[in-house]
Order: C-alpha cells, then structure tokens, then sequence
C-alpha cells in the first residue's frame, strides 16, 4: 500500500482506538524503563503519560518548555498543539519532574536542546514519532502485554481515562487534552451509544433501595473550569504520584 506524503499512517485504515495502560500496566512499564542504563525513555515515558500530549507534540518540546531559567522542571507549562493549535496546560507531577531533572542533567542538554533525542547527538533532531511508536511497543511487550493493541496514542489516553474512571468531570479532561467540546472527550474515552446504554442499564429505578440524591448536569464558564482544574490537581496530584512510586505488579 503506498502511503502519500503528509497523510496520517492509519488514513482509510479501520484500526480502532489503542488500548490505554491501566495503573498497573503503568507501574510495570515505569520498572521495566529503571532498569535501563539510560534515563531516557523513562523521561520519555512519564512526560508522555503526565502531560497527556500527542507524539508530534512530545517529539518538540524542549529543555526550557519544561523547565525554569535555574533548572528546575515545572509543575506546569503553557502549550500550543501542533494537531489543533489550541493552547492546554500540560502537568508534571512530583516524580515525572525528578525524572526530567535526572536526564537533563545526566544528558548535559542546554535549554534550546530538544529533549527527546535517545542515542542521537544530544544537540540534534528529536526522534521521529514512528521510532516513538515503536518503543511504546517494545515496552509493553517487555510487560507481557500484545504489541498490537497498543501504540504511542495509548499513552495519551492513559492518564485521561484514569481520571475519568476516578471521577474527575468530563469538562475538566477535556480542557487538558484540548478538546472543544464535552462530547469530543466523551467520544475519546470511548464513551460511546453502547458504552451509555450498558451503564443505564446498571441504573435500574425498580430495584434501588434507597433514594439518590440526583445528579446536576450543568455548564461550566471558562473561569469556573479553571478554578476545577486548580482543585483537581491538588487532590489529584499525590495519587498520579503514587501511580508511578508503588510497587509495580506485572499484568493487564
């Protein structure tokens, strides 16, 4: 099949989405990535996981995109999608940042440096999203898990879906990976016609035993999203930590 310049891989391809990494499948990977001599692709993995950002973003972020002018990595910085160009405000929590000092000083980069350059001079181009792709494969094939269901967008998803499966609002998701609109992030979750018929199914009015207090379906303003966003993190936060600093216990 010849792929045409500038068109996406999976163009007319009927693939589906990749399986995301549960929270066990994250602490295995994060082991097996330690263990290696290089810092690298564990910087590579938990910037990808952390910040939930597509591989054409990752692929050009710099030393000083993530990092203040003394060195120290942010918690937070300000991003423009490639894809879409709208503006989101990735996050790095506690122990993707202690990676991310570990291999920008174990690399000696400068702050121009791309960040993601593995075994390439470490002044030079990043690596390109297909190698990227590939090692999210190598990884989770190192972990047991089937090559094929996974690729680099399961990584993106990762996160998202960890959130969303912990309660956090759909609207609050979706301002972090960028999207548009609610239905756009429902639609990436894989909250799909069938996925919604099979929870109301669950919600059955005729067997409850008690009353539920019911739920409040309303739209959030810009600035009410943005005071969520600051109160999510904070609770948030210490638990993503905790994803990454438990014993890692192999398996899907």
């Amino acid at each position: 099949m010849t792929r045409l310049y500038g068109q996406p891989w999976n163009k007319g391809r009927n693939v589906g989405p990749r399986q995301a990494l549960t929270p066990v499948n994250v602490r295995a990977v994060k082991k097996y990535l330690a263990q290696q001599k290089s810092p690298h692709d564990l910087c590579l993995f938990t910037v990808a996981i952390d910040s939930m950002l597509r591989a054409s973003d990752l692929m050009r972020l710099r030393v000083s995109d993530v990092s203040f002018p003394n060195g120290n990595i942010r918690n937070s910085f300000l991003w423009r999608q490639k894809k879409t160009s709208n503006g989101v405000n990735p996050v790095l929590t506690d122990y993707t940042q202690r990676v991310l000092k570990r291999w920008v000083n174990a690399s000696n980069k400068l702050p121009n440096h791309f960040l993601f350059t593995r075994e390439k001079p470490i002044d030079g181009e990043p690596i390109t999203v297909g190698f990227y792709r590939n090692l999210v494969k190598d990884w989770v094939k190192a972990i047991g898990l089937p090559p094929h269901d996974y690729s680099a967008h399961s990584l993106r998803r990762s996160k998202a879906i960890y959130m969303y499966e912990s309660g956090v609002a759909v609207e609050i998701i979706g301002r972090l990976l960028g999207h548009k609109s609610p239905a756009s992030t429902l639609h990436y979750l894989g909250i799909d016609d069938n996925s919604a018929r099979a929870i109301a199914n669950e919600y059955d009015i005729f067997k409850i035993s008690s009353v539920k207090k019911p739920v409040q379906n309303r739209q959030f303003s810009a600035a009410e999203i943005s005071d969520l966003c600051d109160q999510i993190w904070a609770q948030l936060a210490p638990k993503l930590s905790e994803l990454f600093d438990e014993t890692p216990k192999i398996g899907r």
